[in-house]
């Protein structure tokens, strides 16, 4: 069994200083979609039958299909080429929360791709990045394959923070101390001074990074444009509910006014008509219930007040003071 590793890191805050290689990436995430994609039985499936599988950079998926094959043929120039692949880890488990926390573990494999990440990871150089796919109509995630290991992880880790991602040029420079330490990781884990270098191109290579990083931010823009789109159809359905809410609540308030024994100025009908909800509706309404002691249709304010007085007279009690 090789290096099992736990790490969290969240959607919404990658943890990634802007500047020109890093710009910050701070696309959001629809949640509730990336929840949906997680707890999947796809995934967990995938995941429980040890299929998902992280490759050494993005490359192998950017040049074939999100499901890599140990070997497969890929165009490249616009000539075949046969890819052989290589996993480096597997996930073990992935969870997230309702805060966008992405918790997942990780086994190195007893690969050489996986020796060399693990020797790598180990030092504090690189970091995971996860491969999802992408609905051409719906526009959101829609499965996950696995966690990729690439140096420039879009999103760090929380457990290492900043210090997982180096920078990409001082990595470049052949006499950089970021380089010769990252060298030194891959020659300590038994790698050949040539294979080193090999791996550590493979992995700090400008352009595909690029194009990976081009590839990455194009799903996460669709992932984005899903979510503004779910936002505004839920605000659409909000306006429509609370546009049907104040139409009911005026007709119930016009109705109340009209059933009232005493006719309001217009003007006092129309302030209350601008105010109108459903509770004031009701309050009108009660102002013309005939229960009321003021309320006495067909009756001038002199009658209403007369019938009020004789109301309270019937109702005093009558004492014989003649007993005493």
């Amino acid at each position: 069994m090789g290096r099992i590793v736990t790490e969290t890191f969240n959607v919404f805050n990658n943890l990634r200083p802007k500047d020109g290689y890093n710009n910050g990436n701070q696309l959001p995430y629809l949640l509730s979609n990336l929840k949906r994609v997680v707890y999947s039985a796809q995934a967990q499936n995938r995941i429980k039958a040890g299929e998902a599988l992280g490759y050494y950079g993005h490359a192998a998926r950017e040049l074939g299909p999100l499901e890599v094959k140990e070997q497969q043929v890929v165009e490249v120039n616009g000539k075949p080429v046969v890819m052989r692949n290589e996993p480096v880890c597997v996930t073990k488990s992935l969870d997230i929360d309702d805060k966008g926390n992405v918790t997942h573990t990780q086994e190195f494999l007893d690969t050489t791709a996986g020796k060399a990440a693990n020797a790598l990871h180990a030092k504090g150089y690189g970091g995971f990045s996860w491969a999802l796919s992408c609905g051409e109509t719906t526009k959101e995630a829609e499965a996950f394959y696995g966690c990729d290991y690439v140096f420039r992880p879009s999103m760090l880790s929380k457990e290492k923070g900043r210090r997982m991602g180096m920078i990409l040029e001082s990595v470049q420079q052949p006499e950089s101390a970021d380089r010769q330490r990252a060298l030194s990781a891959l020659t300590a884990a038994g790698f050949e001074q040539v294979d080193a270098e090999s791996w550590l191109a493979v992995g700090t290579d400008t352009s595909s990074l690029n194009a990976m990083d081009l590839h990455a931010q194009l799903s996460e823009h669709k992932i984005l444009e899903s979510a503004m789109v779910s936002q505004i159809t839920s605000l659409e359905s909000q306006l429509a509910e609370a546009q049907q809410f104040k139409e009911d609540a005026l007709a119930q308030t016009q109705e109340a006014l009209a059933s009232l024994p005493l006719r309001l100025s217009p003007e006092k009908e129309q302030k209350i008509l601008e105010g109108a909800t459903a509770p004031l509706a009701e309050l009108v309404r009660a102002l013309g219930d005939p229960g009321l002691p003021f309320s006495y249709p067909n009756q001038g304010t002199s009658e209403i007040i007369q019938a009020n007085v004789e109301d309270r007279s019937q109702s005093v009690p009558s004492f014989d003071m003649s007993k005493f």
